[in-house]
């Protein structure tokens, strides 16, 4: 058990690392304004031509239903250290991690509309340097703590 605790204790350090780091990158840039959808009118829809100060109205959706806009901030997101540690471990399941990706490339800044692969540079060492180190050495060094602990016990 001391080995899991110890190992437990360094994942959340390393966790805390970059959530403060992705913090400061990334922190009010994932929001966008969630009005036409894309392809309805245009290629890209509301998404990535209304900044949130102009994200207000209404629309008429596929259906001919009247939809009100508004500023959406994904729940997978850097605005504070609990998402941000959230957000992170989705990543290092590897679950739904190119969207959170995509998300953090196309951001501009706070409240101002996406646009596409604006970071990609800097995102992509962010999550990449964030994957090689939380998926690949931190969880199988867990999956090996727990292995030697069970071979002890017999």
């Amino acid at each position: 058990v001391p080995g899991v605790v110890n190992l437990c204790v360094l994942v959340v350090f390393s966790m805390s690392i970059w959530a403060v780091t992705g913090i400061s990158m990334y922190r009010g840039l994932l929001g966008y304004c969630d009005g036409i959808p894309p392809g309805m009118y245009d290629k890209f829809g509301d998404r990535y031509s209304l900044d949130r100060d102009v994200c207000n109205g209404t629309f008429f959706d596929e259906d001919g239903c009247e939809v009100e806009r508004e500023w959406i901030y994904p729940s997978q997101n850097f605005d504070n250290f609990y998402r941000a540690m959230m957000t992170l471990f989705e990543v290092a399941t590897l679950e739904m991690w190119p969207s959170i990706y995509d998300s953090a490339c196309d951001g501009v800044s706070y409240e101002k509309h996406p646009i596409r692969n604006h970071v990609p540079y800097r995102t992509s060492l962010f999550f990449v340097s964030y994957i090689f180190f939380m998926s690949f050495l931190i969880f199988n060094l867990f999956v090996g703590v727990v292995v030697t602990r069970f071979r002890e016990s017999d």
